[in-house]
């Protein structure tokens, strides 16, 4: 049986999937990492930790835990638990993460965005693959079963070659919203090596405190990445929470959040993609639970833990920044290598962190 801690008990850290039901598609719930942990096999929950001590007694009453509570996050770490979950705000997850590797814990779960500077994202990196650390990663909707089925189809060539991607995520947050529309560009365009990256970001007068320091979460207009295979990603500020693959012969769309898939292909003209064929959502196992399983076979039986890679989750944040060191300077195109290393985002909105 695998152990498992957990740092940081609050919404997504802990908070009970019951305020949800009914109100999102299949793949969703459970949500929390706590309750993804209790239901995932070959996994024992042993302990919690949070700086708000009248939270931890909450949840482990609530959840009836038998786990050991720990004030101090530290003599969590130092219990090296084979799988540990770091689900705080983002400042506070550098310093935890590079602790948690220095106890040489097998596997971390960090919640989005990584870190707050890309300095400190590959000090992580450098870090976890020296360790040769399993590094899960928050943004779940790469292991939810209809994002898979839908590279599934996109593999197969049915719908001919990937050109774009576009995600419909609303007018958002950099690091609150748009580290999930991120990931599932890496997820579909097969690469985690980006030719540019530009974007035009809504800045509030004041926020940058300092050349290398911006205290807030910038609203994204849009953005664009292109990758060095050819293909384009755009964030637009359309709702809807939809994915678009868009390809030669067609595109795949996946509405809602997961709640299905539309193929539209060539139809009376063969120009035009007016066919459909709409696929439903029938798979039950949440994206964090199928995280929290494929990190158990992993460790259990030494199968290789591919689901995300390091690469990927540093190559998030790099668009990530990129997107607002872009905006910064008029929407000019970036490359990685030119971005700004030590500039640091807060992700405050009010008195709360991304």
């Amino acid at each position: 049986m695998l152990k498992a801690g957990i740092i940081g008990l609050g919404r997504i850290g802990a908070e009970p999937s019951t305020r949800l039901a009914g109100q999102v598609p299949n793949g969703w719930l459970p949500i929390s990492h706590i309750e993804a942990l209790l239901a995932t096999e070959n996994i024992e929950l042993k302990h919690i930790s949070d700086v708000n001590l009248e939270r931890v007694k909450w949840v482990s009453d609530y959840y009836n835990l038998s786990a050991k509570e720990h004030p101090d996050p530290n003599t969590l770490l130092k219990e090296q638990p084979d799988i540990l979950t770091i689900a705080t705000r983002t400042p506070e997850r550098y310093d935890l993460i590079m602790q948690a590797l220095d106890n040489n814990i097998k596997a971390i779960v960090v919640e989005k965005p990584l870190a707050n500077s890309l300095k400190r994202t590959s000090e992580i990196i450098e870090k976890v693959v020296g360790n040769d650390c399993i590094l899960g990663y928050g943004a779940a909707r790469r292991a939810m079963g209809i994002y898979q089925q839908a590279k599934e189809i996109l593999n197969s060539g049915e719908m001919g070659e990937l050109k774009s991607i576009t995600a419909e995520f609303g007018y958002t947050k950099l690091l609150w919203t748009l580290p999930h529309a991120v990931d599932l560009f890496l997820f579909f365009a097969g690469s985690s090596e980006v030719e540019y990256i530009s974007g035009h970001c809504d800045l509030e007068e004041g926020q940058l405190i300092a050349p290398n320091n911006f205290d807030g979460d910038p609203l994204v207009e849009t953005a664009t990445i292109k990758f060095k295979n050819g293909v384009i990603g755009n964030i637009l500020p359309c709702g809807g929470w939809n994915i678009r693959l868009g390809c030669t012969k067609g595109f795949i769309t996946i509405h809602g959040d997961g709640d299905y898939i539309e193929l539209n292909y060539s139809g009376k003209y063969n120009a035009y993609f007016t066919s459909s064929k709409r696929i439903e959502n029938n798979f039950k196992e949440s994206g964090i639970c199928n995280i929290y399983s494929s990190i158990s076979k992993s460790l259990g039986s030494n199968v290789h833990f591919s689901l995300i890679t390091p690469a990927e989750i540093e190559m998030n944040q790099n668009i990530l920044f990129g997107i607002f060191q872009s905006s910064l300077e008029g929407g000019k195109r970036l490359s990685v290598s030119s971005l700004n290393a030590n500039l640091y985002i807060s992700g405050r909105t009010g008195n709360l962190y991304a």
